[in-house]
């Protein structure tokens, strides 16, 4: 397994996020450069590549000149974009072909407040569970990235969230607790608050709370969080099992 760099930036401004605010714009590498990058990998036996960008298909034409390129490698591939891309029977296609895998979606949480606070109001809820089958449908599996803490979430979202997991059925569920990264507008905006518990930028790995929650306590955030984690994990080993009984 190895990692290429494609592409950096996205134009999306979650609150929570630091991309946009490293990266005023999206570039892309050349596609020979990546290609060439990819057949070395491959003469030292790497049989995986994660394609390496902050929103991998934002620039469609770009992503379908990439996927075209890498079907004759005859390799295995994995990436980040949004959910949107189901939309696009063209592209994910082309994807299945390239021999993407898998792929990697920040649906974040169910709750509508919270997406819309966090201005990542291009998520819509009542929309994933068919986004999901679209995906998977096309050969390719469905990572799903999950963060509680928001301020718009009291204790019942742990519940509310592993219930939209098993609704939605995706392949890989990542759990944690949403980062206040330094710079970013949702750290900004706790700070100003006085609710920032710890400067230890150590601890701001999504397994610590380091901010006081808004609507919960940080003894039951930081229970919470484990237990959703170790509930939905269950929940998938259920559903992968259920497959071949």
């Amino acid at each position: 397994t190895w990692s290429v760099i494609v592409g950096r930036g996205c134009p999306n401004k979650c609150s929570f996020c630091l991309v946009h605010e490293f990266t005023s714009r999206c570039r892309f590498r050349p596609v020979e450069h990546i290609v060439d990058e990819i057949k070395h990998l491959k003469t030292l036996g790497v049989e995986w590549v994660e394609l390496h960008a902050d929103n991998l298909t934002v620039n469609r034409k770009y992503a379908l000149e990439l996927f075209r390129a890498l079907e004759p490698l005859d390799m295995q591939f994995y990436g980040e974009t949004t959910i949107q891309i189901a939309t696009d029977e063209e592209l994910l296609n082309a994807a299945r072909k390239a021999g993407v895998k898998a792929l990697l979606f920040g649906i974040e949480t169910p709750s509508k407040e919270a997406l819309k606070s966090q201005d990542k109001g291009f998520v819509n809820p009542d929309k994933v569970k068919d986004y999901v089958s679209t995906v998977k449908a096309h050969g390719i599996e469905v990572w799903c990235d999950f963060l509680v803490g928001f301020d718009e979430h009291d204790a019942s979202i742990f519940n509310e969230t592993l219930s939209f997991i098993m609704n939605i059925k995706p392949d890989r569920t990542f759990e944690h607790l949403v980062i206040p990264f330094p710079g970013s507008k949702f750290f900004r905006d706790l700070d100003e608050q006085g609710r920032i518990l710890t400067y230890d930028w150590s601890k701001y790995d999504g397994s610590h709370v380091v901010f006081q929650p808004s609507r919960m306590t940080v003894d039951e955030l930081d229970g919470g969080v484990y237990w959703l984690w170790s509930k939905s994990q269950g929940v998938l080993r259920s559903l992968f099992a259920s497959l071949f009984s």
